[in-house]
C-alpha cells in the first residue's frame, strides 16, 4: 500500500465543507426551512487549510449573506411581501472549520436564491501574515425552492401562496408555471382562464395553448394569410 501526504498551499478559497448537501437544501416558503452547516478555508487546488498548516492567519470569521423573505397583513387582509438581505458571522474554530447553524430560509415564489460568503479578518490580524485579502468569496448555486403540490396547484410569483390549477385545460406542476393542455387555447400566457378549441372550431389547431401553422385568432379559429378553410380546417 502506498500512501502519500498532501501538503496545504496557500489559502485562497473558501468551500462548504461537504458540498454535496447543498443539493437536499430547500427555501420554504409555506414556512422557513433551518439548515445547518460548515464552511472551511482551501487553497487553489481545493485542498483543505487548517489553522497548523500554514504560517498565515486565516480569517476570524465568515460572514453569511442571503435574503429573507417576509410577509406583513394588514388589517383589511392585504399581505405585502418583502425580501432583505441576512447577515451572520460566525467565528473561526479551533479545528479551521467555520460552524452555521439554524439559518432559516424562506423564500416567494419564483425568487431566486443563493448563499454567499465572504472572509472577515480578525481584530488582531497582522497585515503581512492575514491571508483574508487573498481569499475570495463563495456563492453557492441557487437553492430550490419549495414548490406547491404539482398536478393540482400552481405558485403565485412573488409570494407564499398557492392556487387551484385552472381546469379544464391547465397542467400545474407546483411552480408559477402553467401549461395547456392539447387541445385548449388561452389570451395570453398569463391568463388563467382556457378555451377548448374542440369542434365546431378546428381541435387540432390548438397545442400548448397556441395555435399551429395556418391558424390564428381566438381557438385558434381563423384561418392565417394565405390558407382557405374547408369545413373547420385551414388548409
Amino acid at each position: 500500500t502506498i500512501t502519500s501526504d498532501v501538503s496545504a498551499g496557500t489559502p485562497s478559497r473558501i468551500a462548504l465543507l461537504n458540498p454535496g448537501e447543498v443539493g437536499s437544501w430547500r427555501v420554504g416558503t409555506f414556512e422557513p426551512r433551518t439548515i445547518n452547516f460548515f464552511a472551511v478555508i482551501t487553497d487553489a487546488a481545493g485542498n483543505r487549510v487548517r489553522p497548523a498548516d500554514t504560517v498565515l492567519q486565516l480569517p476570524g470569521q465568515l460572514e453569511l449573506s442571503y435574503l429573507l423573505a417576509s410577509a406583513t397583513t394588514n388589517v383589511d387582509g392585504h399581505t405585502t411581501y418583502r425580501t432583505t438581505v441576512t447577515q451572520v458571522r460566525t467565528d473561526l474554530r479551533p479545528d479551521g472549520t467555520y460552524q452555521f447553524a439554524n439559518v432559516k430560509l424562506r423564500g416567494l415564489h419564483g425568487g431566486s436564491y443563493t448563499l454567499q460568503l465572504a472572509p472577515i479578518a480578525a481584530p488582531d490580524a497582522n497585515p503581512s501574515t492575514d491571508a483574508t485579502p487573498n481569499i475570495a468569496s463563495m456563492e453557492t448555486d441557487s437553492l430550490i425552492v419549495e414548490r406547491c403540490t404539482a398536478g393540482t396547484e400552481f405558485a403565485v410569483t412573488g409570494t407564499y401562496e398557492c392556487r387551484k390549477c385552472p381546469q379544464p385545460g391547465g397542467i400545474c406542476d407546483g411552480t408559477p408555471q402553467i401549461l395547456v393542455e392539447k387541445n385548449y387555447w388561452r389570451a395570453r400566457s398569463e391568463a388563467y382562464t382556457f378555451y377548448s378549441c374542440a369542434p365546431p372550431f378546428a381541435g387540432d389547431s390548438c397545442v400548448g395553448g397556441r395555435c399551429i401553422e395556418g391558424y390564428e385568432g381566438p381557438r385558434c379559429s381563423v384561418c392565417t394569410e394565405g390558407y382557405g378553410r374547408t369545413g373547420s380546417q385551414c388548409t
